[in-house]
């Protein structure tokens, strides 16, 4: 799995980063079984809502998959959080992804099996 990190905000220090891509690495478990090179691209900045003075960070991650795109954003008041709620949020599409590649692959299963019962 390769990770790259854009860093659109100024003071974000090496310890998120090496924290964030700890976190990371963690959900190759949901990649790796599908036999696939993932590149996964992080972006960590400050972005300033329309009705507040003060400024959020927001944590985007994309995972390209063999064509297939998953993307997390997440918002909050600290880097640490948003990136957190992120990578979480990272986790529960690559599961669901996971989940319906399996089922998709039982249900063609047994469209085979009813269409060799017919062929006796």
């Amino acid at each position: 799995m390769n990770i790259h990190f854009k860093n659109s905000a100024e003071g974000l220090s090496q310890q998120l980063i090496d924290r964030a891509e700890k976190k990371i690495l963690k959900l190759d478990k949901f990649i790796t079984e599908r036999n696939y090179e993932a590149q996964v691209f992080v972006d960590i900045r400050k972005e300033s809502s329309a009705n507040s003075s003060n400024k959020l960070w927001q944590t985007s991650i994309h995972i390209d998959l063999a064509g297939e795109r998953i993307n997390a954003e997440a918002m909050s008041d600290t880097a640490e959080k948003s990136t957190d709620k992120a990578i979480g949020e990272l986790g529960s599409e690559l599961r669901k992804a996971r989940t319906k590649g399996r089922s998709v692959a039982k249900r063609g299963g047994g469209v085979l099996k009813r269409l060799m019962r017919g062929f006796k």
